[in-house]
């Protein structure tokens, strides 16, 4: 197996096309940082940086622009994964199955709160640099650990009770 990214192709065409609109390496290695993690983005700075007449400048801030859009719609997923959390948490009683179904997207929940996209996304908040529209529960400190800790205590329950009844339903994970 390779260690190459899928994407290495544009991400190499990307590399060079810097290299011959700057001169400064550092200037290049942020805007690599922008987008280098995520094959979209690559392509996307990519086509922008291939048009006719596009500046230096142009393609920095296009890179910035890129990055935060990517927060803010990662913001935006995980938020509203903490809201259905809640929401099947307030009502697993009745509907257990939707509730252990989703655990999946809580898993991706918890391993952005324990992730450097979420410090990032957290001091991109602090710093003011998200809309102030933007919702974003997802970045308070207690809001996805109380969610996790409650999530913690129904698994629990449902293990004991599978472990004594062999099944699980809604009555006993009251």
């Amino acid at each position: 197996m390779s260690d190459e990214l899928p994407y290495e192709k544009e991400a190499i065409e990307l590399l060079h096309l810097l290299q011959k609109m700057f001169e400064d390496e550092n200037t290049i290695l942020v805007i690599l940082s922008c987008v280098i993690d995520y094959e979209e983005d690559v392509k996307e700075l990519l086509s922008f940086a291939r048009t006719p007449g596009v500046s230096e400048e142009d393609v920095l801030f296009e890179a910035f622009d890129i990055d935060d859009r990517r927060k803010i719609r990662r913001v935006r997923k995980m938020e509203e994964i903490l809201d259905t959390a809640n929401r099947l948490i307030e009502t697993y009683d009745e509907h257990p199955e939707e509730y252990l179904a989703f655990q999946p997207e809580i898993k991706i929940l918890e391993e952005y709160y324990a992730s450097a996209d979420w410090k990032a996304d957290f001091e991109a908040d602090e710093s003011g640099e998200f809309p102030e529209d933007l919702k974003r529960g997802v970045l308070s400190e207690d809001g996805i650990y109380n969610l996790l800790e409650r999530n913690r205590e129904i698994l629990r329950k449902v293990r004991k009770m599978e472990k004594e009844t062999g099944e699980v339903d809604s009555q006993s994970l009251k």
